[in-house]
């Protein structure tokens, strides 16, 4: 799996979503901030745990739930100005191909 686009898209995320928080207000990382990281971490270690899951369809649909959440959030955090748009529009673009990736594995 670790091989797979759509692992390598989620990793890389988590990459992004980390790096995005580092220049964060303290108040901000201690709340959206690291929600943003933990979503982003259970998608990568949902993806990984998936290979043995019994019921993988409905693994996919858990992470494709917190997909939705990341997408969310992140939105928020461009709404409260605590990333930049670009990093904003890096994040959403990894998103949804995250997204797309996880509707090919269905």
């Amino acid at each position: 799996m670790e091989r797979h686009p759509v692992y390598r898209t989620a990793y890389n995320l988590l990459g992004q979503v980390i790096d995005i928080c580092k220049g964060m207000d303290k108040h901000v990382l201690e709340t959206i901030g690291k929600k943003a990281i933990n979503l982003s971490y259970d998608i990568v270690l949902g993806l990984k745990m998936m290979e043995d899951a019994l019921d993988k369809k409905q693994s996919i649909i858990e992470i494709k739930n917190k997909i939705q959440e990341l997408k969310f959030v992140v939105t928020i955090l461009r709404d409260k100005r605590s990333i930049t748009l670009r990093a904003f529009y890096i994040c959403e673009g990894m998103i949804d191909s995250l997204s797309t990736g996880i509707d090919v594995l269905l």
